[in-house]
């Protein structure tokens, strides 16, 4: 087997559905690490995790990081898989305002900044935002207007960061 030093660590944060993935592998029911020779995959997924203050409508990276920190010192990933942001559209503050979403892409776009600076990882991969079958505080109709717009204000946010891929 190959030294850690040579292999590709890559780390997959997000919510529950990232817990669920890692579940899914714990009890065989995935392939051990995608079956990948090259890298290795880690998974830390917490559930109802919002990267914006529900209660402010401005950008909050301290919690994401207090939730994280040791989580990304002791495996020191050079590669980060992001997948946030659909608490937050689903959250109903500001169900009709457009600065939600701008609040929440600029979140993630600053908790990929984040990783890049304080974690020393050397490229992170934001994912668009699920849908959902049925959101829990807005619309379908709502969730998913807010869901096409913060998908298209990170794709805008991110296209000038080199190390930053949506």
């Amino acid at each position: 087997m190959e030294g850690r030093n040579q292999r590709i660590f890559v780390a997959i944060l997000g919510h529950s559905f990232i817990r669920r993935l890692h579940e899914s592998f714990r009890h065989h029911s995935l392939p051990a690490n995608y079956n990948l020779r090259e890298c290795e995959v880690i998974h830390m997924g917490l559930g109802g995790l919002c990267v914006c203050e529900k209660t402010q409508r401005h950008i909050s990276i301290d919690k994401f990081k207090q939730r994280f920190d040791n989580f990304l010192k002791i495996h020191k990933p050079q590669v980060v898989v992001l997948q946030l942001g659909e608490h937050d559209i689903d959250c109903g503050i500001g169900i009709q305002s457009r600065i939600e979403t701008l609040t929440v892409a600029s979140t993630l776009e600053e908790i990929g900044v984040l990783h890049l600076k304080d974690y020393n990882v050397k490229q992170v991969i934001l994912c668009e935002l699920f849908t959902r079958a049925q959101p829990r505080n807005v619309s379908v109709e709502e969730y998913e207007a807010k869901q096409r717009h913060t998908n298209s204000i990170l794709k805008t946010l991110l296209e000038s960061h080199l190390s930053i891929t949506f």
